[in-house]
């Protein structure tokens, strides 16, 4: 914050609050440069300083507040696949052009966009380097021993931004960055989204920090406009689930008492936003150590019967079977404005599943996933090392792990992709990326399998939520 003498500055100044306001933030971003010596901020500099940027242009390219009022979106401007492209314009809605560029040892870190409605914020960055970064990770695979192909995906990673809020703590439990995704411009050129979810109440307008190696950008953002849209409750509904233990969680020592675990919740709260929705949950410490499964197996259905995936849940088990943990969870799919509540409806099903083998010769193929639901392949995408596949989930059949699977055949494994859930066409879809070239796409296709369960509905431990 200002201290005494920059205030006494500060009060001489005499413009508009908002012009105050963009000199305050020059004077913070000099404030927080990497620098050699300790500089003083006395009232003659900060009016230097403020002469300085009346007579240039820096403003136009550096907004004091990021209001979420809509912009273009550069990251989106490539062809090359990336997980935001189908809701694009949704996210360029609630966005604010950024551009504040960082600069440190052999390295640039540029804010391009921030998209936020105050739950799920999108952090739109490039990251240049003098270095290539492809043979930076070529480095850090050979350092380790991995065997796997370098991939675009461990650049991304590797590359992430950190965010810090002034007055509030977020802690793993306060805001969770969920997915990242980006591509080379070139060797040494990245582009990056980063998608955080912040589960913090947070004030219309507010400081925040993003944090990138040893540098610090601080920027003001305005949600006033994009969170109006936003359902918010906080229900502080408790419940109690019993259910059948994980087979991964059941030892040969258990017997089948010891096969059911209580699971002890509190709905914290419930956010129905445009980028997403956010159901916050607590489970209560465990009341012995084998109470280390957290609350996992439920549906998520509304007051019409409509069912909503489970795109993201952080927390799968306790590091503290004694310790209260808290569970993020995003879920998807456009819920209604007259909404009343919602359902979680908790349900046991068989680990050990059956896998159906599929031939991808004619499309659609429709497959009874359990007595609850089914998938639909509708197609698929297939490039020199990589295989797309998208495909749908009715009723119930879109939050019981949709996941698809290829043979292995030897010495050709590949790596893959959660699914991930395009809003606009209702499709999921899966990247599979091959260690190799596919030279046989037909024997590739004709090894895909799918999972089956067998489920059982818990309805009478059914819990509402309400919304209104």
């Amino acid at each position: 914050m200002k201290n005494e003498k920059i205030i006494n500055a500060w009060d001489k100044i005499n413009s508009s609050e908002e012009t105050k306001q963009q000199i305050y933030y020059e004077i913070m971003q000099k404030q927080v440069q990497p620098k050699k010596q300790v500089i003083t901020f006395k009232p003659i500099l900060v009016m230097a300083i403020v002469a300085a940027l009346f007579v240039t242009t820096v403003f136009a390219a550096v907004p004091a507040i990021l209001k979420m009022l809509g912009s273009e979106i550069g990251f989106f401007d490539s062809d090359q696949q990336k997980r935001y492209s189908p809701d694009q314009e949704l996210i360029k809605k609630y966005s604010s052009e950024v551009g504040v560029t960082a600069e440190g040892d052999g390295y640039s870190l540029t804010i391009d966009n921030i998209a936020f409605d105050g739950t799920f914020m999108n952090v739109f960055y490039t990251v240049k380097k003098d270095v290539s970064i492809v043979e930076e990770i070529i480095q850090h695979y050979e350092l380790y021993n991995l065997n796997s192909e370098p991939s675009t995906h461990s650049a991304v990673t590797s590359n992430n931004i950190n965010l810090e809020m002034p007055g509030y703590t977020l802690s793993f439990q306060k805001y969770f960055f969920v997915t990242m995704d980006g591509y080379y411009v070139s060797d040494y050129e990245l582009k990056v989204v980063q998608r955080f979810i912040i589960t913090e109440d947070l004030p219309d307008v507010f400081d925040l920090t993003i944090k990138y190696k040893d540098q610090s950008l601080p920027l003001t953002i305005d949600m006033s406009k994009s969170k109006i849209e936003t359902i918010s409750v906080k229900p502080n509904l408790s419940f109690t689930v019993t259910q059948n233990k994980f087979q991964r969680f059941i030892t040969e020592d258990d017997d089948e008492d010891s096969k059911i675990i209580q699971h002890n919740m509190i709905v914290e709260k419930v956010n129905i936003s445009p980028l997403g929705n956010l159901l916050l949950l607590i489970e209560k410490g465990g009341t012995s150590p084998a109470n280390r499964e957290l609350f996992e197996n439920y549906f998520i259905l509304d007051d019409k019967g409509n069912c909503y995936g489970k795109l993201a849940e952080i927390l799968r088990s306790r590091a503290d079977w004694q310790k209260d943990e808290t569970i993020i969870v995003e879920f998807y799919g456009d819920v209604p404005s007259d909404t009343q509540y919602l359902k979680l409806v908790p349900y046991n099903f068989n680990r050990e599943s059956d896998w159906l083998r599929v031939e991808l010769n004619e499309l659609p193929i429709k497959l009874n996933q359990s007595q609850y639901g089914s998938v639909t392949i509708e197609s698929y995408i297939v490039t020199e090392n990589t295989v797309t596949v998208f495909y749908s989930c009715e009723e119930l059949g879109r939050d019981v792990d949709p996941y698809l699977s290829f043979e292995k055949p030897t010495g050709f494994g590949y790596s893959q992709t959660i699914p991930v859930y395009n809003s606009q066409t209702g499709l999921y879809s899966m990247l599979f990326t091959f260690a190799a070239s596919i030279e046989n796409t037909e024997a590739i296709l004709s090894g895909i399998y799918i999972p089956q369960y067998d489920i059982e509905l818990l309805e009478d431990q059914a819990i509402i939520i309400p919304l209104k």
